[in-house]
């Protein structure tokens, strides 16, 4: 038993707890392959953490809430990576289709035709910080800077310069993500 007056050695409480964190990963996840990773995560987590419990008894829930945080974690960046896959595995397709298909590079240039000309006609304002934010890439806090206001302004303001010419290409029948 830990006193007070002694650290705990984390190392050694999360390889004693590998079994149930073992359980919960794939309970969480579906995934048995994945415990090492989450595992290696939970490690990184804990020392990097400053509010480490320094009872005994208030490691395992605290560690369990660790686990369960580092799970939601990487199912969210695989569900990223495989969006992000899924979106390159279909524009390959549609290059390969437009390049066999003149149909479809018709398509393609009058969609960046009416793109191009919805752009054209918003307010002046509003277009500016679409260029800024998706031909130039600035960041939200270079926005500001520009615009005089805090990052935050600036991204909303970009936000709804991209939603109204969603809206736009939306009436004008091209369909696609509003997220950027």
């Amino acid at each position: 038993m830990l006193t007070p007056t002694h650290a705990i050695d984390w190392s050694t409480v999360i390889n004693d707890n590998r079994d149930w964190i073992g359980r919960l990963v794939v309970a969480r996840t579906g995934r048995q392959d994945l415990v090492d990773d989450v595992l290696q995560e939970v490690g990184l987590a804990v020392t990097r953490s400053n509010a480490r419990p320094t009872s005994p008894g208030e490691v395992a829930p605290w560690l369990c809430k660790i686990v369960v945080r580092q799970c939601a974690l990487l199912v969210r960046n695989q569900v990223r990576h495989q969006r992000k896959l899924n979106g390159f595995q279909q524009d390959r397709m549609l290059q390969t289709q437009s390049t066999a298909d003149p149909i479809f590079w018709l398509l393609h240039e009058e969609a960046k035709d009416i793109v191009r000309g919805e752009l054209a006609s918003l307010e002046a304002p509003r277009r500016q910080l679409l260029v800024w934010k998706y031909v130039q890439g600035l960041r939200y806090e270079e926005i500001g800077t520009r615009l005089g206001v805090t990052r935050h302004v600036a991204e909303y303001r970009v936000i709804e310069a991209r939603k109204e010419l969603h809206r736009r290409l939306q009436a004008r029948g091209i369909e696609g993500d509003e997220s950027p």
